[in-house]
């Protein structure tokens, strides 16, 4: 049992100081309104998302921030204390949990002064602008029973090598779909259907630079640059992750890909594949501007939007991504009176 002695007693100080703190925010009607959202949310079954840094395209941390506050995501993990996103979630509604890594146990188990230090750092440099909930001590070590629940990190990939048949997009999307469905149904489990743990996703982002196997770079929802690696389906769970089939989304060429590949892809899509590419023919109304890119882009959303948005329809060999957002080259492509 944790001594005032014990340097991880500080930690576990902490917690009951998070979970209280919020209190002495009602201090007019604005902030007690603020303060009965919290506690709501304390109470309501959650999905979070664990969020990596090991991504060669992340959006900067204000952007991340504002990706998730897009997505309705309200519970965030983040593996260590990372100060450019604890910054970025100040004055936000979204809870974090901030994390000790596993490299820094040894010397925060061993010493008081280096315990006091670590918090002072990571937890009162920020809070409580930034909603730090919790701390999560080490990482993959969950031995503990007879507590309550929360899953730090449940998910799937969706790739994997050779040795890995069942990193799939559709099984990635099966399972993180039925998961986000389990939690908002408030199914609970079989042992105990009258409880729902909240659950953290693993993971938001494709951390691209982690080291092999493929799976490792492969577990998130999101490309670092915010688009979707596949599409949920979550039709049914509110505004959460606003983004999912149920909403517009596009297929587009992906950016700096060779020409020649480009450009059979899209002589495919028009032909065999049968897109409408009348629009880019010239002369009409979708022919400028007049390069493969372009012209690629709308034949390869035909073709998606004929398929039903099906699974595996927007790839072409690899140089196709899925995107939720309305760049300017769809804008183009679709309303051209935003041109005039």
């Amino acid at each position: 049992m944790p001594t005032a002695s014990n340097p991880l007693f500080l930690f576990f100080f902490i917690f009951f100081f998070l979970s209280r703190a919020s209190e002495s925010l009602a201090v007019s009607s604005s902030a007690a309104q603020f303060n009965n959202e919290l506690k709501q949310q304390d109470n309501d079954p959650f999905v979070g998302f664990n969020i990596g840094t090991d991504v060669s395209n992340l959006l900067p941390p204000a952007n991340v921030v504002a990706f998730l506050q897009a997505q309705k995501v309200t519970h965030v993990r983040l593996y260590d204390a990372n100060p450019e996103i604890l910054k970025a979630l100040a004055k936000t509604k979204i809870r974090v949990i901030i994390s000790v890594p596993n490299n820094q146990l040894l010397a925060i188990g061993s010493s008081n002064t280096t315990a006091a230090s670590w918090i002072d750092r990571n937890v009162v440099a920020y809070y409580p602008q930034t909603l730090i909930t919790a701390i999560a001590v080490g990482d993959e070590n969950l031995n503990v029973t007879d507590v309550v629940v929360l899953v730090t990190e449940s998910g799937w990939p969706s790739k994997g090598d050779s040795k890995e048949p069942y990193a799939t997009v559709d099984n990635a999307d099966t399972y993180n779909s039925n998961l986000i469905k389990h939690v908002f149904d408030r199914s609970g489990s079989p042992l105990h259907p009258e409880v729902t743990s909240s659950v953290y996703i693993y993971e938001l982002f494709n951390e691209d630079l982690r080291a092999p196997p493929v799976s490792e770079a492969n577990w998130g929802l999101f490309h670092g640059n915010s688009t979707p690696v596949y599409l949920l389906h979550v039709s049914g769970s509110g505004t959460f992750l606003a983004n999912d089939t149920t909403n517009q989304t596009y297929c587009v060429a992906m950016d700096e890909v060779d020409g020649k590949m480009l450009q059979t892809a899209l002589d495919w899509a028009c032909g065999p594949g049968r897109a409408n590419c009348s629009e880019i023919q010239p002369g009409e109304t979708c022919y400028q501007p007049n390069n493969v890119k372009n012209h690629a882009s709308y034949a390869f959303d035909s073709y998606y939007q004929k398929s039903g948005r099906a699974s595996g329809s927007c790839d072409f060999k690899g140089v196709a991504m899925i995107t939720t957002t309305d760049p300017s080259v769809m804008k183009a492509v679709y309303f051209p009176e935003a041109r005039e």
